[in-house]
């Protein structure tokens, strides 16, 4: 089975959640930037962008999400999540396009961080994103 059927595979799933593969919207309060700059924390948020890093520590995991403005880290806590932290942890990828709703706080390293409660998949990427350090050497993929 190669990526596309896999990323395939996980887009049924989040369908049978969702019940729909790639929803028609998502209210977003904030971009990455303006969350990042809010002065409180302990207020509930929406953002979305593309899941570009993702660190799973047991019944932790660290996501960080990039929109056109920036990024912001996204903590998925098992204790909070319950059942959903593993179909998360299982269905999500890189590249993926989500839209969350969560808590805003600072890490103890300063880190602007949101407590994720809800996901929603907004698109999902069916091909791997390109290499980090060589990037794109083929003109044709690149202009496309």
């Amino acid at each position: 089975m190669n990526y596309q059927e896999i990323r395939l595979n996980k887009l049924r799933e989040w369908e049978k959640i969702q019940k729909v593969g790639y929803p028609d919207s998502f209210d977003v309060q904030y971009n990455t930037q303006q969350a990042r700059d809010l002065p409180e924390d302990g207020k509930k948020i929406k953002v979305a962008g593309r899941i570009m890093l993702m660190r799973v520590m047991g019944k932790l995991a660290f996501i960080q999400l990039k929109d056109f403005h920036g990024k912001i880290q996204l903590a998925l806590k098992a204790n909070i999540l319950e059942e959903r932290f593993a179909f998360f942890e299982k269905n999500l990828d890189l590249g993926d396009i989500v839209g969350v709703e969560g808590i805003l706080f600072t890490t103890n390293k300063g880190e602007k961080t949101i407590e994720v409660h809800n996901m929603k998949l907004l698109s999902k990427c069916l091909h791997p994103l390109p290499e980090k350090w060589h990037g794109l050497v083929d003109d044709e993929q690149r202009f496309r």
